[in-house]
């Protein structure tokens, strides 16, 4: 099992490199490398990000490919099994959550992509190697959106309990960022600073 980190987002909403963000005194790329570390063989990030002194192998995306399908393809071309794919922006994803995750493998699925409160989640989400020549194909037509992958036949979509939910909630601006800050009584002095 490889854990991917999410690390080559513009952050253009956010100002500044969003994995390079602090809350409770850890950059966001650590916390989540954190949390992939305790159920991972390997954490790696996939993306130009600075890796904020991880001593984490780095995967660059795929050449040619916009977006997200970038990384994705770039990590499924070097695993050879399962990818735990979680983006930068979820500061708060849990031990929990990532375990609850593996658990919805299935013998016949080539992913798992959680539905939360309506939505599906593709970049907190599981995928196979199997997967890669429909990746390689979508790319090839152009296709940018990872959600597109939610059309093909080998994905799980599990409903997320709500007791995990906050997992899946991305930040992308300083306002939802100064929110999801006041309401976990989280340390605001880096949040602060970017606002000034």
């Amino acid at each position: 099992m490889t854990g991917a980190v999410f690390i080559g987002g513009a952050s253009s909403r956010m100002g500044r490199p969003k994995h390079l963000l602090v809350l409770d005194g850890e950059s966001w790329l650590r916390r989540i490398a954190t949390v992939l570390g305790t159920t991972c063989d390997e954490v790696v990030a996939v993306g130009r990000g600075d890796l904020d002194g991880l001593d984490l192998a780095r995967i660059n995306d795929a050449p040619d490919v916009r977006g997200p399908l970038a990384g994705l393809l770039a990590i499924l071309e070097r695993c050879r099994s399962w990818v735990l794919v979680a983006a930068c922006d979820l500061p708060l994803f849990s031990e929990a959550a990532a375990r609850w995750l593996l658990d919805q493998r299935h013998p016949g699925a080539a992913a798992v992509i959680p539905r939360c409160r309506g939505r599906d989640q593709p970049l907190l989400a599981l995928y196979h190697s199997r997967l890669r020549p429909e990746v390689e194909a979508m790319c090839a037509a152009g296709e940018t959106r990872m959600r597109a992958l939610c059309r093909l036949p080998a994905v799980r979509r599990p409903v997320v309990p709500e007791e995990l939910a906050s997992s899946w909630r991305n930040i992308n601006t300083p306002d939802e960022l100064v929110r999801v800050v006041a309401n976990r009584r989280m340390d605001v002095c880096e949040v602060i600073a970017s606002r000034i």
